[in-house]
């Protein structure tokens, strides 16, 4: 039994050391990858910063930076206004206003009274677009961000068809994400535990995200998107989650008063191809922009092309009727 027990061991240490070796590996490679943020993954631009303070009391941390024809940007799930930097800065360069916001219980915004939601983050939405008097705005999400665009097309159509343009649905889905937890179980506490934060803000962090990016990742993009997660509070982690899985917002997309852009990669592992084409699907008036080899994460990997697709939607603002 003892000869078994160190054969055992001896081979638990072998396999340690072979996840090292290939983990280190995995590293270098990962290092040496063409990284279109010029490794400035989470930096805005120069801008003013400020607050929007929500109908339930929220404050939401604002900049705005930049002139010109208005775009406003809405991060994912665990991320913050930096998640959209990298796309934020060639806006402005290439002269937009560009405005962001940390959604509510991430960055440095706070949860109103309404607590956490899919459908609460539309009505902040409202409220930023209200509070910055937004004209002929093209709106884009990423992944939540675009969850929450949906959600304010169907809860605050109005809102959508005055102050906007044009949409841009980056990497997001409209229905419940089926393999994300739908209960209060085993997956649920794990996304508020210790571990989880734990596990994200170390040396293994850009492993556990490796999945967010597409066939070739970027060192610096998994260092910034395990960042964000270890440092959003736990409490939002798992309340997103639950919302996420549990959404619907399919019904209201047949009513959106304006253009759409759907975005997707063909390697996205979280909101897979699929999810893009029903939301095109549901939509009056929509195109389906599909990126191959593309993970998740478009905004780090591809902000190049998402810049182009947000600044040709992204005119002078005209006087004109909207239905």
């Amino acid at each position: 039994m003892r000869h078994r027990g160190l054969l055992a061991a001896g081979a638990i240490a072998a396999g340690a050391v072979g996840a090292v070796a290939l983990g280190r590996n995995r590293e270098r490679a990962w290092q040496g990858e063409a990284d279109p943020t010029g490794g400035d993954v989470l930096s805005l631009p120069e801008g003013r910063s400020t607050t929007v303070t929500t109908d339930d009391g929220a404050v939401l941390a604002v900049t705005d930076a930049g002139s010109g024809p208005l775009v406003v940007l809405a991060h994912c799930y665990t991320g913050r206004r930096g998640s959209w930097a990298p796309v934020a800065r060639r806006l402005v360069a290439s002269g937009h206003r560009v405005v962001l916001w940390d959604q509510r219980g991430h960055g440095e915004s706070t949860v109103g009274s309404d607590g956490l939601s899919i459908d609460r983050l539309g009505d902040d939405l409202r409220d930023v677009l209200e509070a910055i008097d937004a004209s002929d705005a093209v709106v884009a999400g990423h992944s939540m961000g675009g969850m929450t665009i949906m959600a304010c097309v169907g809860r605050h159509r109005d809102v959508i068809a005055a102050r906007t343009q044009a949409l841009v649905l980056v990497a997001t889905a409209a229905t419940g994400i089926a393999h994300v937890p739908r209960t209060e179980g085993l997956g649920a506490a794990l996304m508020r535990s210790a571990l989880a934060t734990a596990v994200t803000a170390g040396p293994l962090g850009p492993f556990v995200v490796r999945g967010t990016e597409g066939r070739r990742p970027v060192w610096a993009h998994l260092e910034a998107s395990a960042r964000m997660y270890a440092e959003t509070p736990p409490e939002t982690r798992a309340a997103m989650v639950r919302s996420m899985a549990t959404m619907d917002l399919r019904a209201g997309l047949a009513r959106c008063p304006v253009p759409v852009v759907v975005i997707v990669g063909t390697q996205d592992r979280l909101t897979r191809k699929g999810y893009g084409a029903q939301i095109v699907s549901c939509l009056p008036d929509a195109e389906l922009v599909v990126l191959p080899h593309a993970g998740h994460m478009l905004p780090f990997e591809e902000p190049d092309l998402l810049s182009d697709i947000i600044a040709a939607r992204a005119v002078a603002p005209v006087a004109s009727a909207r239905p």
